[in-house]
């Protein structure tokens, strides 16, 4: 009989320390919780940021292109792309020209032929076009020959 009073204690502060541990557990559970809705709650502004940024971006693109009219803004692409693909021939051309003086060419002609590297195409290929018949042969830098059968001559 003594001993059951002291036993009923044990067994209370058993109980008690079991539901100490579940109620840290539970308490740990509901911050990580409430860290996770923060999180995509955070998640969700960012994105609802990112999405009038770029609503902004097609509103204000929208303004000047009726300010500007459709034609103005492919006038303006298109002198673009031309001044590029100038350039892009001259250095071609120069480029040419230099190779040609390493080898030794001394009977070329300025303006008879337009020499364009195929970008991205393999970097040891050349196509020339020559500007009066019309015709483009192939050259391999690799092998310094023509490609075409006809021309089966080196540079």
């Amino acid at each position: 009989m003594l001993f059951e009073p002291q036993s009923k204690f044990n067994e209370l502060q058993r109980l008690t320390q079991k539901l100490y541990s579940q109620a840290e557990d539970l308490l740990k559970e509901n911050l990580r919780l409430k860290a996770e809705n923060m999180k995509l709650k955070d998640d969700k502004v960012k994105q609802e940021k990112i999405i009038k940024y770029y609503e902004d971006i097609v509103m204000e693109y929208d303004k000047v292109r009726n300010e500007l009219g459709q034609s103005k803004i492919t006038k303006t692409l298109d002198k673009i792309a031309k001044r590029e693909k100038k350039e892009a021939e001259k250095l071609a051309k120069e480029k040419a020209k230099q190779e040609a003086k390493n080898k030794g060419v001394q009977n070329m002609r300025a303006g008879t032929m337009s020499v364009d590297v195929l970008e991205p195409a393999p970097i040891n290929v050349i196509v020339i076009g020559d500007c009066y018949t019309g015709k483009t042969t192939i050259v391999s830098r690799l092998l310094d020959k023509k490609l075409s059968p006809r021309y089966n001559k080196t540079i």
